[in-house]
């Protein structure tokens, strides 16, 4: 990932690192990590994935479970179950994660908050 503007605070491998623009930080494969705006002003950040996926949509489905504000737990779990491949949470080890987003997502499906469906 590359600073265009703003302030990054990306965490990776436990680590802190702060990215002004300019700068870039490569993130390996599968690396649990977090990207904050460490500033004020607005943060935008260029991302090179390799092989691509499906990460793109997910991003977008994940805001637009979270559109209005509050994002919707269940519609959250359904996209995450979904792009599984793509995107996971970092510090829910998989073994448990996978279990509970398949449950959650159908549960989603359900009650019709899965915004896949």
């Amino acid at each position: 990932m590359s600073v265009i503007a703003g302030q990054a605070e990306v965490t990776t491998r436990g680590e802190p690192h702060v990215l002004l623009p300019g700068e870039s930080l490569t993130i390996a494969p599968g690396e649990p990590h977090s990207i904050r705006n460490g500033g004020v002003d607005t943060l935008v950040v260029r991302t090179t994935l390799r092989p691509p996926g499906e990460f793109e949509a997910a991003i977008r489905a994940l805001y637009e479970a979270g559109a209005g504000g509050k994002p919707d737990v269940f519609a959250v779990a359904a996209v995450l179950s979904h792009h599984r491949s793509d995107v996971r949470l970092a510090g829910v080890p998989w073994l448990v994660q996978r279990p509970l987003l398949r449950l959650l997502a159908g549960i989603a499906t359900m009650l019709g908050r899965n915004p896949l469906t």
